[in-house]
């Protein structure tokens, strides 16, 4: 089975786009994940009693197709995007101006510690981040899940998508193959392991096979 990516669709911290028009940027990694993606989501975001919208944070947004998605399929979630490349910033607007549920992209950088997040502490109910970590090094995981105990509510949930390593083992062989190839080209990229990634602070609740050979990871912070 093919991987959901190719080395030729990433660049540092996320899939590489190429330019659809001025400004919206496509992310042929986006094109095919993110029916599956909604499908996981729609589950797990169902609308509350209150009338207050569910707010979810995207980290790492990049061409802005997910978040525009999970907008379009959740009208009762209000999502606010986020991304630390100018480019992407303005292909989220691009993506996403039409719709009332989503709020101005953040400028955020993973890396940097949750104070210069510019976001409220405790004041999402849900995190998104897609095909970044094993992408971008290892402080940029750490600034993940860093910064998702610091904005997320009690109880609130970090999804993770992307391919994982798990014990020390990845599989299949075009998962191997990817991995190689994304450490030769930096040394600090490369397949995080799930093991590790519960070493951060959260709680996982769900590890959820996708296709393509990629999981979906649900973390909770505690109440």
């Amino acid at each position: 089975a093919q991987n959901d990516y190719s080395p030729h669709e990433n660049t540092i911290g996320r899939a590489a786009v190429m330019a659809a028009t001025a400004e919206k940027l496509v992310s042929t990694a986006a094109l095919r994940n993110l029916e599956p993606i909604l499908e996981v989501l729609s589950l797990r975001l169902k609308p509350v009693g209150s009338s207050q919208p569910l707010r979810l944070l995207e980290v790492a947004s990049g061409s802005g197709q997910h978040a525009a998605g999970i907008a379009a399929k959740l009208p009762h979630v209000q999502v606010t995007p986020s991304d630390c490349d100018p480019a992407c910033l303005k292909s989220i607007v691009a993506y996403t101006q039409e719709l009332g549920n989503v709020l101005q992209p953040l400028s955020i950088d993973a890396r940097k510690p949750p104070s210069e997040w510019n976001v409220e502490p405790a004041s999402f109910d849900a995190i998104f981040n897609a095909n970044m970590i094993h992408i971008s090094e290892w402080t940029a995981c750490e600034g993940l899940f860093r910064g998702a105990a610091h904005v997320l509510k009690p109880g609130g949930r970090l999804y993770l998508y992307g391919p994982f390593a798990f014990s020390g083992v990845i599989t299949p062989e075009s998962n191997i193959s990817f991995d190689t190839s994304l450490r030769s080209r930096n040394p600090a990229w490369g397949y995080r392991d799930v093991v590790e990634l519960d070493k951060l602070g959260l709680q996982r609740l769900e590890t959820i096979e996708m296709p393509s050979n990629n999981h979906l990871l649900v973390f909770e912070k505690s109440i």
